[in-house]
């Protein structure tokens, strides 16, 4: 009650943070902590000239969730000018990738919202508290929107959600039909070092002229549907329509979308897909999707249609359960592949997988040395047979996927940019934990010692994924640096978390820096970059300006 009617509404409260009395129980302690980010977070914004209002809305004290939600509204002029030169920066290749998701996250035309969690927090909070959901414009809007556009999605589409793997089962999902002589297009996120990167056809991203022109029909639609009272779109949904736009014009056999965060209420869940996909299910975006695997797993489910059969890994049994309860609610036939027999055999540093394929079974190398990425080809796979069983695509055979296979391509995800240099965009703990795996098995195939070059995001379990990192790879070095992103952890707090893991550790305040002295110095050993995709990134567009051939 203090909390509320002392320091939150009245203009005094900017700029001060609010102290932990003695006895307070952790989750009132967690409470407080997140409370103190969010003060620090208005007083930046106030700062910048922000013109903020609180709202507070009356509701019934016992529906108020452990989620404590708070919005923020902005001044409508400063944020279409925010968005603009979010825009401008990024058709011009210059915008971070990480500010433009999390402008996504947080904003539209009208406000900016700060998700807190408060989950177990002993704390008894007055009944005018206003504790909306998060959620980003609803899928009614949405159709319209595509409606306005004349945009719906053409030719099969595949929906895939899930914690860890999208990425590399649209990788390898689009790479199997396109060796099936099929046109392909695929929505994905996030980007690396280009935007158009996110809106490819038949593995090739977007032309400028093309995303120019599909920025424009969207922008048209956006001001006529505002004109009506509509939100202006969040990044994500708006670079979704723009996909939209484009695969109407492209004419593919096939459409892959891969869900933003969660599924339930995403944006791409306006689909009506032939097929669904779960990758493996894990912590991550705890304050956006829930602080269990199970709330998490049924944020995934969201996807599921009727008539629309669904291919999961149930890597997580609790997940798993959840997973299989909600496909036989929505009467959706399942598969889980991790209850598929199949064979793994190892060429060098590659894994060689044998999969069920109709009736017989489909060998193939895989381009990655990762086991990990076998369970990310047998959902491919799976789903590969499931669109051959219905019929509707030709041409998919044991050779197509099987080629399809060896010859999927996924920048950032173990993926070997110089001899004995290795990128992967591991950023949670059970990615970080597979990562692990992997290098260390790399390591102990080529008889080399591991250097890691390290750098993570704020709001990411970092300590757990240093001590991960120093218990699988016994580094010889670990090497960390800052990220351009406002969101990345300084120098010093990655050094202290290697440092409480028992490492020997070097940093750096930039990744430019920290790879120049990681590619000098590294000898013989092998080195592994990893952390954050959006890290990843940085480093390609450090190996750019290197002009490495390759890049």
């Amino acid at each position: 009650q203090e909390l509320w009617t002392n320091y939150l509404p009245p203009e005094e409260a900017w700029g001060k943070q609010l102290s932990v009395p003695a006895g307070w129980s952790a989750g009132a302690r967690c409470l407080m902590q997140s409370l103190n980010i969010y003060l620090e977070a208005l007083d930046r914004l106030r700062t910048q000239g922000t013109q903020i209002r609180l709202i507070q809305k009356t509701q019934d004290s016992r529906q108020l969730t452990p989620q404590l939600n708070v919005g923020i509204y902005l001044e409508e002029a400063r944020l279409q000018q925010r968005q603009a030169e979010i825009w401008s920066a990024a058709l011009n290749g210059t915008a971070a990738g990480e500010d433009l998701d999390e402008l996504d996250g947080f904003i539209n035309n009208t406000s900016i919202r700060l998700r807190l969690s408060c989950e177990g927090a002993d704390v008894e909070l007055p009944g005018d508290v206003y504790a909306a959901c998060w959620e980003k414009h609803s899928l009614s809007q949405a159709e319209a929107f595509l409606r306005e556009l004349d945009c719906p999605l053409p030719g099969m589409v595949i929906h895939v959600a899930g914690t860890n793997g999208k990425g590399s089962v649209c990788a390898f999902l689009s790479s199997i039909l396109r060796a099936s002589g099929l046109h392909v297009g695929t929505f994905t996120s996030p980007h690396l070092t280009d935007i158009r990167e996110r809106i490819c056809l038949d593995g090739e991203m977007i032309e400028e002229e093309a995303f120019q022109r599909c920025f424009m029909q969207v922008q048209a639609a956006v001001e006529k549907m505002e004109r009506g009272g509509f939100p202006h779109p969040t990044f994500f949904e708006y670079l979704f329509y723009m996909a939209a736009a484009f695969f109407r014009e492209s004419r593919q056999d096939a459409v892959i979308l891969e869900a933003g965060m969660g599924g339930l209420r995403d944006v791409t869940n306006v689909c009506r897909p032939a097929l669904t996909v779960i990758t493996s299910v894990s912590l991550d975006h705890m304050a956006y999707l829930g602080d269990t695997v199970e709330k998490i797993a049924a944020e995934k489910a969201g996807i599921l249609k009727p008539g629309a059969p669904l291919v999961f890994d149930g890597n997580d049994p609790a997940a798993a359960r959840v997973i299989r309860e909600r496909a036989e609610q929505a009467k959706v036939p399942y598969f889980d592949v991790r209850e598929e027999p199949l064979d793994v055999s190892w060429d060098g540093e590659y894994p060689v997988v044998t999969l069920p394929f109709a009736d017989g079974r489909v060998s193939a190398r895989l381009p990655f040395p990762a086991l990990y990425q076998v369970w990310n080809s047998a959902l491919a796979v799976r789903a590969a047979e499931l669109l051959w069983e219905d019929g509707r695509l030709g041409g998919i055979t044991p050779a197509a996927v099987a080629q399809g296979l060896t010859s999927a391509r996924h920048a950032g995800r173990m993926e070997q940019v110089l001899p004995g240099v290795y990128l992967d965009g591991a950023h949670n703990r059970d990615g970080v934990r597979a990562f692990g795996e992997a290098a260390a098995r790399i390591g102990e195939k080529e008889g080399r010692r591991v250097r890691l070059l390290f750098s993570a995001v704020s709001d990411k379990e970092y300590r757990r994924m240093a001590a991960e990192l120093a218990e699988d790879l016994y580094p010889a070095e670990i090497i960390v640096a800052r990220m351009e992103s406002g969101r990345g952890l300084s120098t010093g707090e990655l050094e202290e978390a290697f440092g409480q893991a028992g490492c020997p550790v070097r940093g750096f305040d930039s990744a430019g820096e920290a790879l120049a002295y990681a590619l000098a110095s590294k000898g013989e050993d092998l080195l592994f970059c990893t952390g954050s995709l959006y890290f990843i990134g940085e480093l390609k567009e450090c190996l750019k300006e290197e002009e490495h051939d390759q890049f």
